[in-house]
């Protein structure tokens, strides 16, 4: 039943990464920029004046267009971006509906049928990833951030992810003696953390990069070029939210973390970061040995 919508929301991935790159003449180029930022535009305006629930399905669709002419040359091939869309599927599936919704219950949606959820993870959550994704290697190439050829003991993987997974443990076990609000909150961002460890430690396993590898070899940059792309990217995907509530965060700390900043609770500045990182993560997770090389 689902499997047709599924195939739409693929199908729009690929035709849209391989549309523009196959023309490559800078007129068209150009063209698909500028039809971006209208389709961006636009859908902001839709969504504060209209409150139209739908509005980000057409922000991702036009940043896409935005940003796929400016991703580096050979870092997306057809069998790549199957990959990544059946991978950030499946990290939705385990960071939304098991961990967000399920355990900790830290937010939820205003949809009412089965086809808005399907449309969630087939399109908005692969296609969030993409553009977080392709913003974090623009900005890899310009800020000229090289990891290839560092020789770093994989001890050090392995021992991040075993402290976010012995971390994971005990905060199991210390569930019921901490306020929810305030567990669930630390056990959402050691989640995230702990996946992104395991993607990473898998990456150099494998003989691939990782996003870890990339802030012991350019720490100020990496870590620089992660502020802008987090935080850019969080205005433009939350803020028409404050006017539409299409989502809705559930924050009760009784902490600083329930303070807004543009309506925005401060815990989901300090979880954004997370959500680059791991979509950068496993896009590295999916680097063919010979690129690296």
């Amino acid at each position: 039943r689902f499997l047709p919508r599924g195939w739409v929301g693929f199908c729009l991935m690929v035709g849209l990464c391989d549309t523009i790159r196959f023309f490559m003449t800078p007129f068209i180029h150009k063209a698909f920029i500028a039809l971006g930022v209208v389709v961006v535009i636009a859908s902001c305006f839709a969504a504060f004046t209209w409150h139209y629930d739908h509005f980000y399905e057409f922000i991702l669709l036009g940043l896409l267009l935005v940003l796929v002419p400016f991703a580096p040359r050979d870092s997306f091939t057809l069998k790549r971006i199957a990959y990544l869309y059946i991978v950030y599927i499946s990290a939705a599936l385990v960071v939304d509906l098991l961990i967000g919704l399920t355990v900790t219950k830290a937010w939820y949606y205003s949809y009412t049928s089965v086809v808005e959820y399907v449309v969630l993870y087939v399109w908005i959550y692969p296609a969030g990833g993409f553009v977080l994704t392709l913003s974090y290697l623009i900005g890899r190439k310009y800020f000229d951030i090289r990891s290839s050829g560092l020789v770093i003991d994989k001890r050090i993987f392995k021992s991040i992810f075993a402290f976010f997974l012995v971390a994971t443990v005990l905060l199991v076990l210390v569930k019921n003696q901490i306020p929810f609000a305030i567990w669930s909150l630390i056990f959402l961002i050691n989640s995230i953390l702990a996946l992104c460890a395991l993607s990473s430690l898998r990456s150099e396993l494998n003989g691939r990069s990782s996003y870890i590898r990339d802030l012991i070899a350019s720490p100020k940059y990496a870590l620089l070029l992660t502020t802008l792309v987090t935080f850019t990217n969080l205005i433009v995907h939350e803020y028409p939210n404050v006017h539409v509530h299409a989502w809705t965060y559930v924050v009760n700390t009784s902490s600083i973390l329930d303070f807004s900043l543009l309506g925005i609770p401060l815990a989901m500045w300090i979880i954004w970061p997370l959500l680059v990182i791991g979509s950068v993560s496993l896009y590295y997770e999916t680097e063919s040995r010979k690129a690296y090389k």
